[in-house]
């Protein structure tokens, strides 16, 4: 049992980097173990901790940590409303062709977002087709007045397709680590052709070893559409050397390459890795 224990503790500590209380569900799904752990030895183990942790309406943190019980409550309900407008989005983009998922990251996905957050969006296109499909989706967004732009002041509810990679590029390479697995498997869908969702997480069935029990969120609004139509091949290369020169004039952490474009010009990948790292040593004051 002691290794369950750990386990809640770390993955509250994670969870702690960002104001965010868990659900008991979400302790499970997140629970930062190398084995799968039974929900007996993890209601077991939850209950024991009862003396270093606060719950309150459903949520649990540990102490210290109080005050971010009532911003999760307030920011739980933002989020709800930017995931709807999320959800509508998504199913104008949905008519490109060439898109094969589209999923929410960030806060508004794990229902953390404030007033002021925009809304991050993962997309997954067909390959031979990754800036075309960019293209065409910032000039939908434009069209909806949803489009976020780099110097946006007033981001509120836009759309920020800041992580877009094809079908060669679904699969995240080494390092893997806690942040990447933990973003992969937070994502929430809201579209998708062929299954396409499962695939992205099946690509990467090595977060499983860091989070044996995200197996993938569930939406009962997610929307499917038919795949008609492989790739836009034919124009690609003039979207991608047009785009790529255009990403690379304001470039700071953004990634780009031929399957993959990731827009991140504030990433705190390596900032949060850090605090994961200072929060061994003080794993002791909760656990010994």
């Amino acid at each position: 049992m002691a290794g369950s224990k750990k386990a809640i503790i770390q993955t509250l500590l994670y969870s702690a980097l960002f104001e965010f209380p868990l659900t008991e569900d979400e302790i499970y799904y997140y629970l930062q173990s190398n084995k799968l752990i039974s929900k007996k030895e993890f209601k077991e183990s939850l209950s024991s901790l009862k003396n270093i942790l606060v719950t309150h309406g459903g949520f649990y943190t540990l102490k210290g940590y109080e005050k971010s019980i009532e911003l999760r409550r307030k920011r739980n309900l933002i989020s709800v409303k930017k995931g709807r407008e999320a959800l509508k989005i998504a199913r104008v983009l949905g008519y490109i062709p060439t898109i094969l998922f589209i999923g929410i990251s960030g806060s508004v996905a794990v229902g953390n977002a404030t007033e002021t957050d925009d809304i991050d969006f993962f997309v997954v296109t067909t390959n031979k087709s990754l800036y075309t499909t960019r293209l065409l989706i910032l000039i939908t967004l434009q069209l909806l007045g949803r489009r976020r732009k780099r110097n946006d002041v007033k981001p509120r509810d836009k759309a920020c397709v800041n992580m877009l990679v094809d079908q060669d590029g679904m699969s995240f390479k080494n390092p893997h680590d806690l942040y990447t697995a933990r973003e992969l498997v937070q994502l929430f869908p809201l579209f998708e052709r062929d299954d396409y969702y499962q695939k992205l997480l099946t690509k990467n069935n090595w977060t499983r070893s860091l989070m044996p029990h995200a197996l993938g969120q569930q939406n009962e609004f997610l929307h499917k559409r038919k795949s008609f139509l492989q790739s836009f091949s034919f124009i690609e290369f003039i979207c991608r050397s047009l785009e790529q020169k255009l990403i690379k004039r304001n470039q700071t952490r953004e990634t780009i390459t031929n399957h993959t474009i990731a827009l991140h010009p504030f990433d705190t990948k390596n900032k949060v890795l850090a605090k994961i790292k200072e929060q061994d040593i003080h794993y002791s004051k909760y656990y010994k």
